[in-house]
């Protein structure tokens, strides 16, 4: 009898753990197991990792890629990057991907707020280095600084809150 309740049991757990992936298809595990892992001189990454999905791709670039993983692991977690393209992150990764909240610096800006799918997503702070004391602060989606944003300029002497039409896409902006 007790072998059938634990038996009922696991097989509850089973499927409540398989109906939260389901219905939550945002929620990710976050990993535990710490390591370095790089490509060549092309990228580095220290921080927590995952067992390399099949369908996960190995960044061959110095620049900023869709994924960084290596022959056998993912970033998946939390954790810091480097490139030999001067892009450095230190947040939150899935499978890869920068994913979750984290900050963004390259020789022109320093991003600060949300990521999705490698994208600025979400509440963020834009610094460009370009023009000193420009600043964006906003809404992002998919890379794009949409809505109404505090838009900075030192050198001008203003702080406005702006409408995006001109201001659709950042990086012409720094």
């Amino acid at each position: 009898m007790l072998s059938k309740r634990i038996d009922r049991k696991l097989v509850l757990a089973f499927f409540a753990s398989a109906w939260t992936l389901v219905a939550f298809p945002g929620v990710e595990c976050i990993a535990s197991e710490v390591r370095d892992i790089s490509y060549d001189d092309d990228w580095y990454y220290k921080g927590e990792v995952e067992l390399r999905p099949d369908f996960a791709v190995t960044c061959r670039s110095g620049g900023l890629c869709a994924e960084y993983c290596s022959d056998g692991y993912c970033a998946h977690g939390n954790g810091s990057l480097g490139t030999d393209g001067s892009v450095d992150y230190t947040g939150t990764f899935v499978h890869g991907r920068l994913e979750g909240s984290g900050s963004l610096v390259d020789d022109s800006f320093k991003y600060v707020g949300g990521f999705n799918h490698g994208m600025f997503d979400g509440h963020g702070e834009l610094t460009c280095y370009s023009y000193p004391g420009r600043q964006f602060k906003g809404t992002f989606v998919q890379g794009k600084l949409i809505g109404e944003s505090e838009v900075a300029r030192p050198s001008e002497g203003e702080t406005a809150q702006t409408p995006n039409d001109l201001l659709n896409y950042w990086r012409h902006q720094c």
